[in-house]
């Protein structure tokens, strides 16, 4: 079944497919790639696994990757049907480990992710976005060595997170460095309120657990060491405080990095802890408000008075799902502005 408000299809081997008995596609900023499973009521589509595709909803496109699995089945009751599943192209990442094993030394983030996509298939090299500062591009470590059995999104993962920064695939297959938004047009409103609900909003859910929450972080370091530093300056140290967290008591982390790093991955924390600590999760009908496709790393104003929820929220994740039951509808992960992983 299909639900003619909304318009969502599936490109891939020259053909559009449009007629889906269920689908589901999933993005989120902190999971490495996005996925997407469509089970199709037409049995003659040629496809092969590893062929690129396009995910479009409501004329605009929101994802491009790569179908991993195809399943052809017939039973007596349903039929015959195909099930096409794939990731973005941060499934290639994830999967592709690293062949060499370069000191990235001295290397800016530029310089790096060429460095490890070179062999890497699909990637446009040249259109990778890079929307951080001159100081986050061009910051460099003293000793950064690439291991045996690390995965090439593992490694350009961590150089990201050693600047402030998410790495992410975005809807047209980039690549892209950057922060969560955080000062954009707020471009969605979820209203519950005296009988409203302007966002066909289904079912909410706000969790709060001070379980994971430290009113103390403590990140310990150990930079490689060179000739003409001192022995004390090879420890670092960096300590952030939660004033507001509701239970006193201390996180302590371990990393071996720059001098940088510890500072950086302390804040880090902060936030992801903060984030996590208050969760909220809501499912709509429909994949669009206004126009505009549910997208993550956009902004929501969010006026809840059922769970006490009055505040402009992140895009964190998003998951739209066609199914028997329900239709077509969205399901949002919100959370404050910032780096939460």
């Amino acid at each position: 079944m299909s639900d003619n408000a909304e318009s969502v299809e599936l490109l891939i081997n020259d053909q559009r497919i449009t007629n889906f008995r269920s689908y589901l596609v999933e993005s989120h900023l902190y999971v490495a790639d996005g996925a997407f499973r469509f089970e199709l009521a037409q049995p003659d589509v040629r496809a092969q696994e590893g062929q690129t595709c396009e995910v479009w909803a409501n004329g605009r496109r929101i994802m491009k990757g790569i179908a991993d699995r195809i399943t052809r089945r017939y039973s007596k009751n349903d039929g015959s049907s195909v099930t096409i599943e794939g990731r973005d192209y941060c499934g290639l990442l994830v999967d592709c480990y690293c062949e060499r094993f370069p000191s990235l030394a001295n290397k800016n983030l530029g310089q790096i992710a060429l460095r490890l996509l070179e062999d890497v298939p699909f990637i446009d090299l040249i259109d990778i976005v890079y929307a951080v500062t001159n100081e986050q591009y061009d910051q460099s470590r003293a000793y950064t060595q690439i291991e045996p059995g690390t995965t090439v999104f593992e490694a350009l993962n961590n150089a990201s997170r050693a600047r402030g920064m998410i790495f992410y695939c975005n809807e047209s297959g980039t690549l892209v460095f950057s922060k969560p938004s955080g000062q954009a047009r707020t471009l969605f409103a979820i209203t519950i309120r005296d009988g409203t609900n302007s966002a066909k909003v289904l079912s909410g859910e706000r969790n709060r657990d001070a379980s994971k929450r430290y009113s103390k972080i403590i990140v310990l370091g150990q930079q490689q060491g060179t000739e003409d530093m001192a022995a004390g300056d090879i420890n670092v140290r960096a300590v952030v405080t939660d004033n507001d967290a509701p239970i006193k008591k201390t996180f302590v982390e371990v990393i071996n990095d720059d001098n940088e790093s510890p500072r950086r991955r302390a804040r880090m924390l902060l936030e992801k802890q903060k984030a996590k600590a208050d969760t909220l999760t809501y499912r709509l009908q429909g994949h669009a408000q206004n126009g505009n496709n549910w997208a993550v790393n956009e902004l929501v104003s969010v006026d809840d008075d059922v769970l006490d929820v009055h505040d402009t929220l992140l895009i964190y994740g998003r998951k739209f799902e066609l199914s028997r039951e329900n239709g077509t509808t969205v399901e949002l992960q919100l959370g404050p502005p910032g780096v939460i992983e």
